[in-house]
Order: C-alpha cells, then sequence, then structure tokens
C-alpha cells in the first residue's frame, strides 16, 4: 500500500487535460491505452483529464465487467449501438 506521503500534490507534479476529440469507440479505447503508457514513460505526468465526445451511438464496458445484459446485445443486433470495450 503507498503511503500518504505518494499521494502528495509534491508526487503528482503534473498532470495533463486533454482536447476533447469527436471519435468512434475502438479509437477512444486506443487513445486512453495511449495516455496509459505515456504515464508509465514520463515521470512527471501522472494525471490526465479527458472527456469523451463520441461518434456514434456507443456503449463502453469495463474491462472488469464479465456479463453484457440481454437488452444491450438485442440493441447491438438491432443496430441501435455499438459496444466497445
Amino acid at each position: 500500500m503507498k503511503s500518504e506521503e505518494s499521494f502528495s500534490s509534491e508526487a503528482l507534479k503534473e498532470g495533463r487535460l486533454i482536447e476533447t476529440i469527436l471519435l468512434n469507440g475502438p479509437m477512444q479505447m486506443a487513445a486512453d491505452e495511449i495516455m496509459l503508457d505515456s504515464i508509465h514513460q514520463v515521470a512527471d505526468q501522472s494525471i490526465f483529464l479527458r472527456f469523451y465526445q463520441w461518434d456514434g451511438t456507443w456503449l463502453s464496458i469495463g474491462h472488469n465487467q464479465k456479463r453484457i445484459s440481454r437488452k444491450w446485445l438485442n440493441l447491438v443486433k438491432e443496430k441501435k449501438i455499438k459496444i466497445v470495450r
């Protein structure tokens, strides 16, 4: 477990606000992955703040969300939404 000191404002030296861009679901998830990789490579960047603007009707399913509800699957089948993980 990390100590309180590691969460202090000094430990979080610099964050980054990412400009909102219109992307489809897979591209939004790819952008998240790039940001995560960047955090591991750049010592002084530890926080990103980003707001999504979806191109299309997307449902983002969390990595640990194992079951997808039948209702959502029916909406996919009816081509009313797309799902991205």
